[in-house]
């Protein structure tokens, strides 16, 4: 069964960021996010998947870019 949200730690690393530059994106709204029972972070395997599609139309370099804010 596939997983519906990954910690934030597996979705940095699955990105190629830091969990730092994750959690900076999740304060500034560049990211959506969820919270489980204990207050951690958790993303949205559709939140990767679109962060992925980002970088495949805009080529390398873009996580140095600004780029549109999370949808609503």
């Amino acid at each position: 069964m596939p997983r519906h949200s990954l910690p934030a730690s597996d979705a940095a690393r699955q990105l190629g960021i830091s969990l730092d530059t994750l959690r900076r994106w999740d304060r500034q709204g560049r990211i959506r996010t969820e919270r489980d029972r204990r207050n951690r972070r958790l993303v949205p395997a559709s939140e990767i998947d679109r962060l992925r599609q980002i970088v495949d139309e805009q080529g390398e370099g873009v996580f140095s870019q600004t780029w549109p804010k999370k949808p609503n």
